[in-house]
């Protein structure tokens, strides 16, 4: 589940198309945030470490998902409206917040595979579930850029 809504949760529009993303918003500097998403990836890695056993990984999942819908929505209001200065800074500071629970997600998304799945179904249950998601990647990771590029669907 994590990682089939890893690509869901905008896993192509926001890390690997941020800085086309970024670029076309009007950001002068787009590798630069693009930068400090990926350390703001690290650090979420670091967290989970830490905290995974404490708050539980089904819940960390679950919160991580749910920040990661509602960050992506306010992405969505915020390329409707007129940009100016501190709505694009805020659209930094979302995009952030979306990197770090997305990298969560991710990052929970083979262990929660693991232990779902009943023990005699556990390598079965793992194989779709990986290949569902490389399925979502490859349609995601193809129709993003068309998308987002101003002489395709804009």
């Amino acid at each position: 589940m994590p990682s089939f809504a890893q690509q869901l949760s905008g896993l192509s529009f926001l890390n690997t198309y941020a800085s086309l993303f970024f670029k076309q918003s009007g950001f002068k500097n787009a590798f630069l945030i693009t930068t400090i998403l990926c350390c703001i990836q690290l650090l979420a890695a670091i967290c989970l470490v830490l905290g995974s056993d404490i708050i539980g990984r089904r819940r960390l999942t679950l919160v991580a998902l749910a920040f990661c819908m509602i960050t992506l929505f306010i992405v969505g209001i915020l390329g409707l409206v007129h940009q100016m200065q501190p709505l694009m800074n805020f659209l930094i500071f979302v995009a952030c917040v979306w990197s770090f629970f997305n990298s969560i997600t991710g990052s929970l998304g083979g262990a929660f595979i693991g232990e779902v799945a009943s023990q005699r179904l556990r390598a079965r249950t793992a194989g779709v579930a990986m290949a569902m998601s490389v399925v979502i990647g490859l349609i995601f990771n193809t129709t993003v850029p068309l998308m987002l590029d101003v002489n395709g669907a804009n």
